[in-house]
């Protein structure tokens, strides 16, 4: 029931096609149940810390088991804010991030960054939609 590598890379070929579509140049960070990275792939336009912020907002949405535009919800409260201090800012919330789940349990989380919210988010669901696809 877990997350395959073959799995997340198609994926993010999926929210690379999207966001080329956009004419956007994004980060996109796949990231297994327990946050820890699967696929991490950065377009040649996108700037360099967006594979970090793309890496951190996947390793969150896999954590917490929702979409990062929820989590952002309380990213304000000082336990939060502990806790990104605590994971040396591996957690972070912001949308462009969506946990994976594959009968009921999340085995996962994917997360782009680089462009606008809702080029990240779509891209994003682009990638779930390319899992979902392919099975």
């Amino acid at each position: 029931m877990s997350l395959t590598s073959d799995e997340a890379l198609r994926m993010v070929a999926a929210t690379q096609q999207r966001a080329g579509e956009a004419g956007a140049a994004i980060s996109t960070a796949v990231v297994d149940a327990g946050g820890h990275l699967l696929a991490l792939v950065r377009m040649e336009r996108s700037p360099w810390l967006t594979a970090d912020s793309a890496h951190a907002l996947a390793h969150t949405a896999a954590g917490f088991g929702m979409a990062g535009a929820k989590i952002a919800r309380f990213a304000t409260a000082p336990w939060f804010q502990a806790l990104t201090v605590q994971r040396g800012g591996l957690v972070t919330a912001g949308d462009g991030a969506l946990p994976i789940k594959r009968d009921g349990a999340v085995i996962g989380a994917i997360a782009c960054s680089g462009a606008s919210d809702e080029v990240d988010l779509a891209c994003a669901e682009a990638g779930i939609a390319a899992l979902e696809a392919g099975r």
